[in-house]
């Protein structure tokens, strides 16, 4: 498993698997290729609620209008409700996990072995006692084809709801080689404690779009 630390935690890689719906299609054929991911986050300061929110820069492909309009420089909120949360719906309640056929074996034993029912959930910390946070993703690009290149790219960002501090933020993702196959892309620290350039200008960008629940940034 890969752990990364952050000044406000860890997160750790509990699946992080690629994902191909037919590895042996010729040059041009067209798939479906993604990262199967299980991401656990353990804050190492006092909380009652420890929040992810996740971005994502795609290539070619958006959640929605709403998601692409406020990208910036290709980063957006990763999130097809008003709840800027990751996996919840718009009152922020997770979502139930969706056992279907196109998901990796490791992701799949992964949800019956923890007994995760939902996409995402919050974690908590009091003094040595701690509940992790953490979010479900399979991320796709459901257009490819055969003999092009394809990079996608996540940032999970970990968050102390109850002080509005933020906590950390890792990347990672997919990448498609013109050969057709899939790889994840190394998991890596995105920043060690509050969001900036881009990553902020896209939490901003959410703020801004109407109708969204707001989060509070960084000073």
């Amino acid at each position: 498993m890969t752990t990364i630390s952050t000044s406000g935690g860890e997160f750790e890689f509990a699946v992080y698997a690629p994902y191909n719906s037919s590895p042996d299609e010729p040059v041009g054929g067209r798939i479906n290729v993604g990262v199967d991911t299980a991401l656990w986050f353990r804050a190492d300061r006092d909380s009652d609620n420890v929040r992810l929110v996740q971005l994502i820069r795609p290539q070619g492909q958006w959640i929605n209008d709403r998601e692409r309009e406020r990208a910036a420089n290709g980063w957006s909120l990763d999130s097809n409700s008003v709840s800027p949360w990751y996996g919840t719906n718009d009152l922020g309640v997770p979502r139930p996990s969706d056992l279907t056929p196109h998901i990796t074996p490791q992701l799949r034993d992964w949800i019956k072995q923890s007994g995760v029912q939902t996409l995402s959930g919050a974690g908590s910390r009091r003094g040595k006692g701690y509940q992790r946070a953490w979010i479900i993703d399979t991320p796709r690009h459901m257009a490819a084809r055969v003999g092009e290149l394809v990079q996608v790219r996540l940032v999970t960002i970990a968050m102390d709801v109850q002080h509005s501090a933020y906590l950390g933020g890792v990347e990672w993702g997919f990448n498609l080689s013109e050969a057709g196959v899939v790889t994840v892309a190394s998991a890596k620290l995105a920043f060690k404690m509050n969001p900036a350039g881009d990553y902020l200008q896209a939490l901003d960008n959410w703020n801004e779009q109407a109708g969204n629940t707001l989060l509070v940034l960084p000073a």
